[in-house]
């Protein structure tokens, strides 16, 4: 009688932490329909990239993993590759031509994503980062016709929610390099887009609580603007119909579902700081 055979089964293929941090990134932030970082779409292979741009991009996708697994040799493997990008985005700075180019300005934001990732104090802490303020110097830089490119203009959608959402949280007035080029954006916006709809009633809200707070208003005139803008948010939301409200008739609060194309934390500090304003 012939031996019985065993028959051997392979030994699982693991997939590296890399390639584990990798596919949660793009399943949740680039393939997602609520997705706010479209403008890497470019850069993805096989297309050829810059080294910044690669470790950047190493730094923001094991960031991200760490923060679903809280595991420090993971956020160790992001900070290596964090400060890498760090340094050789800071070296080909120097030279005039990588300054205006959009995988610079790609670089300079996902830096930033990777300390909104790994959470320090200081990050939560900052009224706008050094590198929210160093993507504006470098949109600054460029032409006023730069936002006729769409990946350019997909950048600064996503520079301009961080940086709203950042005045929003913490109080602060609006950069006025952020407002100048918004102001140059706005020619090449449909009338009825509904994400910048939605951020320049947080421009006027923030506006009239600076001057709310300056006394250049007095507080029954900023009464009766504050209820008009909250009459005016809700219309906003109600016309919209990716929105999704909740408690309308008390004005309660409001999430916008994927397809608005607005980030959920942003309506949600407007909502906040309009009820604030209305107490």
């Amino acid at each position: 009688m012939a031996a019985r055979q065993h028959l051997s089964i392979p030994p699982a293929i693991v997939p590296s932490i890399l390639e584990r941090a990798k596919q949660l990134f793009l399943s949740r932030h680039m393939f997602s329909s609520s997705s706010n970082l479209k403008f890497l779409a470019p850069f993805r292979p096989p297309t050829p990239c810059e080294p910044y741009l690669i470790f950047s991009a190493k730094a923001a996708m094991l960031a991200c993993f760490f923060d679903e697994v809280k595991c420090q040799s993971v956020l160790q493997r992001a900070r290596k590759s964090y400060s890498t990008a760090l340094d050789l985005v800071n070296k080909a700075l120097r030279l005039p031509e990588v300054v205006a180019r959009n995988v610079t300005i790609a670089t300079v934001l996902l830096l930033d994503l990777f300390e909104k990732f790994t959470g320090t104090e200081e990050y939560d802490k900052a009224p706008t980062t050094s590198h929210l303020q160093g993507a504006l110097a470098l949109f600054k830089l460029r032409n006023g016709d730069q936002f006729n490119d769409p990946n350019t203009m997909s950048m600064f959608r996503y520079l301009s929610l961080d940086v709203l959402i950042n005045s929003l949280k913490h109080g602060t007035q609006i950069p006025g390099d952020f407002v100048y080029l918004r102001n140059q954006a706005s020619y090449y916006i449909y009338a009825n887009d509904y994400e910048w709809q939605i951020m320049d009633f947080s421009i006027r809200l923030v506006h009239l609580r600076e001057a709310l707070k300056e006394g250049s208003v007095s507080t029954s005139e900023a009464s009766v603007a504050i209820k008009e803008m909250d009459d005016e948010y809700f219309r906003m939301v109600l016309n919209n119909p990716g929105a999704l409200l909740h408690d309308i008739p008390d004005h309660g609060s409001s999430t916008p579902d994927a397809r608005a194309a607005i980030a959920s934390e942003h309506v949600a500090h407007v909502r906040l700081l309009l009820d604030e304003l209305l107490q």
